[in-house]
């Protein structure tokens, strides 16, 4: 009956450390891509040593200016700061197929205890620029 109990309590021990490695957020940042690729990056207008594509992590609190340059293309600049971004995870979305049984079993752990999740990021947190280039 022990060895029951035991083996019982290590399960619940291996699930709640797994789901707290699900619940961890990560960290700050902004995704930042440019059409063509290579274009320097500055930020608040010092040069960062980035280059397109690249996660640049940036305080959460505060507004940035982002420039985004490459010889012989016109400069472009975004603002980002902070903001809230929610998302739902319904549970249909962990029902694979007619052929499976209707539960929310393919879903993460976050997905399914935690269907409703606010974060609080830089916004927007995924930057694309298509660059034009300078008219002669």
């Amino acid at each position: 009956m022990a060895a029951n109990g035991s083996r019982l309590l290590a399960t619940i021990c291996l699930a709640g450390s797994l789901v707290s490695c699900q619940l961890s957020r990560g960290q700050p940042g902004v995704l930042i891509a440019s059409t063509p690729p290579g274009a320097t990056i500055s930020i608040d207008g010092q040069e960062s040593g980035y280059v397109t594509p690249a996660a640049i992590f940036l305080p959460r609190t505060d507004w940035h200016r982002i420039d985004v340059g490459l010889a012989g293309y016109v400069p472009a600049t975004r603002i980002v700061g902070p903001g809230t971004q929610t998302t739902v995870t319904p549970w249909t979305a962990g029902w694979i197929g007619v052929d499976t049984f209707w539960f929310p079993l393919f879903l993460n752990a976050r997905g399914l205890l935690l269907p409703l999740q606010v974060d609080d990021d830089l916004q927007p947190s995924r930057i694309h620029i298509r660059l034009r280039l300078l008219e002669d």
